[in-house]
């Protein structure tokens, strides 16, 4: 596997596509950060946050589902099939792949943008707001390890282009909201206050949830005349 996903990544970071995601999120980020962050205030920052989080969500999701749509729709998979691969191996070269190149496109844009805020609008920086940003990122983790997986298995189900892109938009947007409605009570709900141990419960379930879904989506996998 780590041959096929080592190609995968390899294909995906000297796209075109991902040469505009790596310029262009970072600018779209500071831009964001511009016209949103108005103050200093750890609201203002999360606010700012999720907007980034929410296109980022949209871009990985409609890129898994219509690259895995298209890969099965074309039977690119079938001469690692006869190699003896297996495919539960090519679904998670093909997560892994874009999960990696989108998160460190998403880290990279918004430590850009907060370095922007701190050298020109003066944001002050601090251990608090160090640790608020780990949490968010964990958050981040989680949240674009869930549409990744989802849009996976939306992918395998589809039996179109269009179907797919639709699908993907009407659910990974819905399990977006039920997502931030688990973030904003989490600490209500767990009665875990400490940051760490939030930021390590969102990582951890970032990871049950990938590993979740990429079963199911082998056994789709499995199920199609493909």
């Amino acid at each position: 596997m780590l041959i096929l996903l080592k190609d995968e990544l390899k294909y995906f970071i000297k796209s075109r596509f991902m040469a505009y995601l790596w310029i262009g999120l970072p600018l779209f980020s500071i831009i964001i950060h511009f016209f949103v962050l108005k103050s200093d205030s750890l609201m203002q920052m999360r606010n700012y946050f999720l907007i980034i989080l929410n296109f980022v969500i949209w871009l990985i999701s409609i890129l898994t589902a219509t690259s895995i749509f298209n890969d099965i729709s074309q039977k690119f998979h079938t001469l690692l099939i006869l190699r003896k691969v297996k495919r539960i191996n090519i679904l998670w070269s093909r997560f892994l792949s874009l999960f990696l190149v989108v998160f460190f496109a998403f880290i990279l844009s918004f430590c850009l943008a907060n370095i922007f805020g701190l050298l020109f609008f003066e944001i002050p920086f601090n251990l608090d707001i160090l640790f608020d940003y780990l949490l968010l990122l964990s958050f981040a983790f989680f949240s674009l390890s869930v549409s990744c997986g989802v849009s996976l298995i939306i992918g395998l189900i589809s039996n179109s282009m269009l179907t797919a892109i639709l699908l993907t938009v009407f659910i990974v947007n819905n399990a977006f909201m039920l997502i931030m409605f688990l973030f904003e009570n989490f600490e209500k709900w767990t009665n875990i206050s400490s940051g760490l141990s939030k930021g390590m419960t969102f990582f951890t379930l970032g990871i049950i949830s990938a590993y979740i879904t990429i079963i199911i989506a082998d056994r789709i996998f499995k199920r199609m005349n493909v």
